[in-house]
C-alpha cells in the first residue's frame, strides 16, 4: 500500500481531534489528563482498573487546577437555551472544549463544560455538594446578553470556575452516570464569568 495514502486519515484525525493549537497551557493540561485516562480505559479490563484510572485522573486535575479556575479556554457551543422551569428568566450553555475523533469521523471521546439546566438542577446538585452552585445565567446580566449572540457551532473563549465535588475520589463536579461516561465523555459543571464569541 502506498504510504502516502496512510497520511490522509491520520491528518484528518489530527484536525478533528482538537490538537490544541488554540489551547492555553492549563486547558492543554486538562485535555492531556483526559486523553491519558481514555487510553488507559481502552486498555483496562475490569471495573477495579477503570476506577483506578478515573481516580488517578481526578487527582491529577486537582493538583494542576487546585482552585478550579479556567481562563480563556477555547471551545465550541453545543447548546444554548432558555431555562423554562426557573422562577426568573435564565439560560444555560453547553460548550465542548475537546473532541477526539477517529479517521472514520466517529467521536471517540469529548469534554464538555456546562451550566446546570435551571435552578431545580442547581438545587439537586446542592444536596451532593453541600451548597448551591447557582450556575444558571440570569437575564439582564452581561453573560445572558453574550449568550443571546451565540448559535450552535460557534467558537467561543470562556472563563469561569469548575465546581469542586464532595464525592469520594472526585475532583470537579461532573454529571455522567456511568464510569464510561465519566472517563470518555465527562460533562463538567462550570460557573461562567465570560463567554466571548471568536
Amino acid at each position: 500500500m502506498n504510504s502516502k495514502l496512510l497520511l490522509i486519515p491520520l491528518t484528518v484525525v489530527a484536525l478533528l481531534s482538537g490538537c490544541g493549537s488554540d489551547y492555553s497551557g492549563p486547558q492543554q493540561t486538562f485535555v492531556s489528563w483526559h486523553k491519558s485516562a481514555v487510553k488507559g480505559y481502552s486498555d483496562a479490563s475490569n471495573e477495579l482498573q477503570y476506577t483506578e484510572i478515573w481516580e488517578r485522573r481526578e487527582k491529577g486535575l486537582c493538583e494542576k487546577l487546585p482552585d478550579g479556575n479556567i481562563t480563556d479556554w477555547v471551545g465550541v457551543v453545543e447548546r444554548v437555551g432558555k431555562n423554562l422551569l426557573d422562577t426568573q428568566e435564565s439560560a444555560n450553555i453547553d460548550v465542548r472544549i475537546y473532541e477526539g475523533k477517529s479517521y472514520l469521523l466517529f467521536s471517540t471521546s469529548a469534554i464538555n463544560v456546562k451550566t446546570l439546566v435551571g435552578s431545580v438542577a442547581d438545587s439537586a446538585a446542592a444536596i451532593r455538594l453541600g451548597f448551591n452552585p447557582q450556575t444558571t445565567i440570569i437575564k439582564g446580566t452581561l453573560l445572558y446578553d453574550q449568550l443571546m449572540m451565540l448559535s450552535e457551532g460557534d467558537k467561543v473563549r470562556i472563563s469561569g470556575r469548575l465546581i469542586k465535588d464532595s464525592m469520594q475520589g472526585a475532583c470537579f463536579y461532573e454529571m455522567s452516570l456511568s464510569m464510561n461516561g465519566k472517563i470518555r465523555w465527562p460533562e463538567y459543571v462550570v460557573k461562567f464569568s465570560k463567554i466571548e464569541k471568536l
